[in-house]
């Protein structure tokens, strides 16, 4: 038997079907918690003194529905219900921690549910549910380095750092670190490693220490953690610190409220090492608040940590990944009358994506209500060039100078517009990205805002139309409320009552079966495509035979074996074949379909064949190219529908009500 009512759809930690409860024991507190979890992206292995709750868990049609279960069902919170069971934990775990939790931090808790929603209630009214106790105690660990050898990988989960180093020793060996495997959301294909180490239980890298106006953060805090010590010390210390509480809510645009509770701040910079492309929200908030690191520059020369600020350990040649280890970082306190920060993203849509560009701004002035800077100050861009962080020459222009005067706009303006523009940007590496014009317009448009909420905030005349621009729309928008209203006709009944639909249960509770959830039945295959690598091309040569040769593959099937014509759409529809043929005219089109006994011997051997192509040519991506070279849909055929009555047979007529 196997729990299959939890879900899994995107593989990215992205929408939020597979959420789970897990329970561990806090390093720092040394008491239970409770948080919601994506599981597919939590390793099997490090789910070693962890427990957890399913869907299955909670309540049942049999047995009967928890009451978060009940009240998604009856108030109609489900389409087709695939999503539903990870609605259901993700409420669960809140309640876990928050048995009255309020409208915005339940709207809050779901940011990392992508998936439909249907109820025609507001869905926070759902929510009105009394406390949740826990089910289980806490259970024994024993407090020892983990060991498991698996083929030719091994597995660790050190307790010390001198459990860590020791793993070091073995010398000619590429490990790869993790904390909350979050990455592999982003990066699928990440470099080889012979041994994964899973530094959870180091218990020196969850310090937190205060002591000289300075605070110290250990590298295994998870964002959700940080988020909640940001405040904690903002509140503590807000002539030094209060610039914490501010940079720590946007934490909050990171990710999703799984995905920060299992990633670490140290993991995030790990990747923007690794991936100099990668957007790292994480950083530029550090940077704008001052944090230095302190790193292991090489494991195995066992030489303590270097303190170092974050542009040189990105930049740092000897850093090489999976040889360093971040031991903590350490903010300085900051003269809250005289300095400004701000911290800014633009990404596709208000939580859960990436940014298009992110930045963030630090002034020191010379007292609370001057204009005139100290010291050099920071302008800092994530998403203009992997190359590109610091606007060093902006900074530089704008040390010792009065913001007041407008030359000093205009001129620190036209610098970092230039500076933008030398950065790289303007080679698209990605075409996936916004274009370069847009992405510089964005990060113009970010410190035109600061500038004007500087002057603002000193009570400096500014126009009236310019005062709302440093504020956030996004941000400032309030919580989701709807009214409903029905009409219910008792001669059409049941007709017209809102009543819960008949497998509305059996989706709360997760019992709903989908084609995955069913056993594998006589005979049965699966089916993977093959995808073009190419975005516009011909085809030259398909080769088959290596992954025809394959054990377990049935058949491989191409355009020439379709029987009939090669076409998707009905008419009156433009034609779109089921398999490309003779030429390729977008990215992963399908070119055939490989047949196997089982999905995981499909997908590898698609993954093999081989196409080679010809006349590749650069592909259409904006509609200003696609004019420019005429590529245009052909109108769809529409015939004569006089005409075609007179051939009918039979025509049938009749009133609708």
């Amino acid at each position: 038997h196997f729990f299959q009512r939890t879900k899994v759809y995107c593989h990215e930690g992205g929408c939020g079907s597979c959420v789970v409860c897990a329970s561990y024991l806090d390093k720092i507190t040394n008491k239970p918690e409770e948080i919601s979890v994506n599981s597919c992206l939590f390793p099997l292995y490090s789910c070693d003194g962890y427990s957890f709750t399913t869907v299955e868990g909670l309540g049942s049609k049999k047995n009967g529905l928890h009451p978060v279960q009940k009240r998604l069902a009856d108030k109609n919170g489900s389409q087709c219900g695939y999503c539903s069971p990870g609605f259901v934990m993700t409420m669960y775990s809140k309640l876990k921690n928050n048995p009255r939790p309020s409208k915005e931090e339940i709207e809050k808790s779901f940011d990392g549910s992508m998936t439909s929603f249907a109820s025609d209630k507001d869905p926070i009214d759902i929510e009105d549910l009394t406390s949740l106790k826990c089910l289980s105690p806490e259970c024994d660990h024993d407090n020892k380095m983990l060991r498991i050898d698996m083929q030719n990988k091994t597995w660790f989960a050190p307790v010390s750092l001198e459990d860590l180093f020791s793993i070091f020793y073995i010398k000619e060996k590429k490990f790869r670190l993790m904390f909350g495997n979050t990455s592999i959301g982003v990066y699928k294909k990440q470099a080889c490693f012979d041994g994964f180490i899973n530094v959870k239980g180091i218990q020196e890298l969850y310090g937190i220490k205060f002591e000289n106006d300075r605070l110290t953060i250990g590298a295994n805090c998870s964002l959700s953690n940080l988020i909640r010590i940001f405040a904690k010390y903002s509140e503590k210390c807000p002539a030094k610190f209060g610039h914490l509480k501010k940079l720590g809510q946007c934490f909050l645009k990171i990710g999703n409220v799984h995905v920060r509770n299992s990633a670490c701040w140290a993991g995030n910079l790990a990747v923007k090492k690794q991936f100099g492309e990668f957007p790292s929200d994480v950083m530029t908030i550090l940077e704008t608040s001052g944090a230095k690191l302190n790193v292991y520059r090489n494991i195995r020369d066992l030489r303590g940590p270097m303190e170092m600020n974050i542009e040189n350990f990105l930049h740092d040649p000897e850093i090489v990944v999976g040889e360093f280890l971040i031991e903590s970082l350490t903010l300085d306190a900051l003269d809250q009358e005289k300095t400004v920060c701000m911290y800014r993203k633009v990404m596709p849509r208000s939580q859960n994506a990436h940014a298009y560009v992110n930045s963030g701004f630090r002034f020191e002035f010379e007292s609370a209500q001057s204009t005139k800077l100290v010291n050099e100050p920071l302008l800092c861009f994530n998403g203009i060039d992997e190359n590109f962080f610091h606007a060093e020459k902006t900074q530089k222009f704008l040390q010792n100078k009065d913001l007041l005067d407008s030359a000093v706009f205009t001129g620190s303006v036209k610098i970092l517009n230039d500076e933008l523009r030398e950065s790289g940007i303007l080679v698209q590496k990605d075409p996936l990205l916004t274009t370069p014009d847009y992405r510089i317009s964005l990060a113009l448009s970010m410190y035109y805002k600061f500038y004007i909420q500087i002057l603002h905030s000193k009570s400096k005349e500014i126009k009236t139309e310019l005062k709302s621009l440093p504020e956030s729309i996004v941000d400032s928008r309030k919580i989701s409320n709807s009214e409903e209203s029905v009409e219910i006709d008792n001669q059409s009944f049941p007709l017209t009552k809102p009543i819960p639909k008949l497998n509305a249960y059996s989706q709360t509770s997760g019992e709903t079966k989908y084609v995955d959830d069913l056993p594998p039945s006589a005979h049965q295959t699966h089916g993977a495509f093959i995808l073009s690598t190419i975005a516009s091309a011909k085809i030259d040569h398909i080769d088959i035979e290596q992954a025809l040769n394959m054990n377990g593959v049935l058949g491989i099937y191409l355009a020439k074996d379709i029987p009939g014509e090669n076409n998707l759409m009905p008419k009156p529809f433009i034609q779109e074949p089921i398999f490309a043929d003779k030429e390729v005219i977008y990215a992963r089109q399908p070119i055939g379909l490989v047949v196997a006994k089982t999905k995981e011997i499909a997908k590898k051997a698609a993954g093999i064949v081989r196409v080679k192509y010809t006349d590749i040519k650069k592909p259409i991506l904006n509609i200003q190219d696609a004019i420019a070279q005429k590529s245009f849909h052909p109108k769809p055929s529409c015939g004569d529908i006089i005409k075609g009555k007179r051939l009918f047979f039979v025509i049938l007529k009749n009133h609708l009500l």
